[in-house]
């Protein structure tokens, strides 16, 4: 499964960076951009980060340039599915660099569903 991909109908971007190390995640940020130049304003992003902890300054970097981008191009709503402390880590950054704060969700399918009802209140 890919650790970047898009759903047009839902207007969402899936990010999915569990095990990934610095070298890989460098990879994604240009498949980050790729994907979220297939979306429009407003959408929204689920980012499954089990066992990830930016652990060394060029991940950290990476994750920065993510949240930057996604935050430039619109995103609306981010949950994230992960540990308290990737969340806590991750959520202060968006604040600080993207000007947004992210939900935390224990599973993906939790996510789904907030995800979900943030369509049906567009509607």
């Amino acid at each position: 499964m890919p650790r970047v991909r898009t759903n047009p109908v839902k207007n969402r971007l899936y990010l999915k960076f569990s095990s990934i190390n610095a070298d890989e995640l460098s990879d994604e940020v240009f498949e980050v951009v790729k994907a979220v130049r297939t979306l429009s304003p407003g959408f929204t992003c689920l980012t499954e980060l089990e066992d990830f902890i930016a652990a060394t300054e060029k991940e950290e970097r990476y994750m920065k340039l993510i949240i930057e981008f996604i935050s430039l191009m619109g995103v609306s709503k981010v949950v994230r599915v992960a540990s308290a402390e990737s969340h806590n880590q991750l959520n202060d950054w968006s604040r600080k660099l993207g000007s947004y704060s992210a939900q935390r969700a224990d599973t993906v399918e939790e996510a789904e569903k907030m995800l979900n009802s943030n369509l049906e209140n567009t509607k």
